[in-house]
């Protein structure tokens, strides 16, 4: 939302509102095969049998205010996991929190 108008002790300013999120998805894996065993790959195990393998899960909302140009202010998290398949590593995630405050003073001669 742009320019949206708010009044406030006799003002009317000019406002900005945005929002965003960001995600992604990233997998990879690595697999096996028994050419002596027919059952490992074909029927219900067509892609083989999982060696190792990992997932990857991110997200970041955002929202963010802009008050007449003297004010900025944005606000984030950001949530990340990682999935382990087959390997001795159990999987992990983090999460952020995070706030932006920009004031902007002008005036002087």
């Amino acid at each position: 939302m742009k320019n949206f108008e708010f009044p406030l002790f006799g003002f009317v300013l000019k406002n900005d509102f945005e929002m965003s999120l960001l995600g992604s998805y990233k997998r990879n894996y690595s697999s096996t095969f028994d050419v002596l065993d027919e059952s490992s790959y074909s029927g219900e195990n067509e892609k083989g049998r999982t060696l190792e393998g990992s997932t990857n899960v991110s997200l970041e909302p955002r929202a963010g205010y802009k008050l007449s140009n003297v004010l900025k202010a944005s606000a984030f998290f950001r949530w990340e996991g990682t999935f382990n398949e087959g390997a001795a590593n159990p999987g992990y995630n983090t999460f952020q929190l995070g706030v932006e405050l920009s004031i902007a003073l002008d005036g002087g001669r």
